[in-house]
């Protein structure tokens, strides 16, 4: 299933107008394409889902029949986050940072430096919580599982290269 935010499509130019939207869905349709309409940040944008399939059926792009089938996969769709989000809230568990300092677990932070003199330092954390260009790696992650159980002086693969763990906390 394909999901289509048409305001945020226009702004950031992946199409060049309305009349591009009437040649993509005739070409969903057409191929049996299932799709649904979403808006990106409605606080940003200042319009909802709503408002962009009024739009899409007022310039004829989507009839009254597309329109429904859109609105109950998008409440079907969100239904289902709402239902995973709730489902991970209440199955998360608070994790205290590792006592041991001496060796990469879960919960660490670890500072490596890499061949070319980069140093950079990362807390692993669970998946939901990864953001590593904010300092936090996902265990899951290739570099994560290189530096788990490891100490500080040892050499890991991170990424192209390899990095020397200079410190663990």
């Amino acid at each position: 299933m394909l999901e289509i935010c048409p305001t945020s499509n226009l702004n950031t130019r992946v199409v060049s107008g309305w009349d591009e939207f009437r040649w993509i869905f005739d070409t969903f349709r057409r191929n049996e394409i299932r799709f649904t309409i979403n808006t990106d940040g409605p606080e940003m944008l200042k319009t909802y889902i709503r408002d962009e399939m009024a739009q899409l059926g007022r310039l004829g792009i989507l009839s009254l029949e597309d329109q429904q089938v859109a609105a109950a996969t998008s409440l079907a769709s969100s239904a289902r986050e709402l239902h995973y989000w709730q489902q991970r809230r209440a199955s998360a568990q608070l994790v205290p940072s590792p006592s041991d300092r001496e060796t990469v677990h879960f919960g660490s932070t670890v500072t490596i430096e890499r061949d070319d003199g980069r140093r950079q330092t990362w807390r692993i954390v669970g998946e939901d919580e990864a953001d590593p260009t904010h300092g936090t790696l996902s265990y899951a992650s290739p570099v994560a599982r290189a530096l788990a159980g490891r100490k500080v002086g040892e050499v890991v693969q991170a990424g192209n290269s390899e990095a020397e763990i200079v410190a663990i906390e």
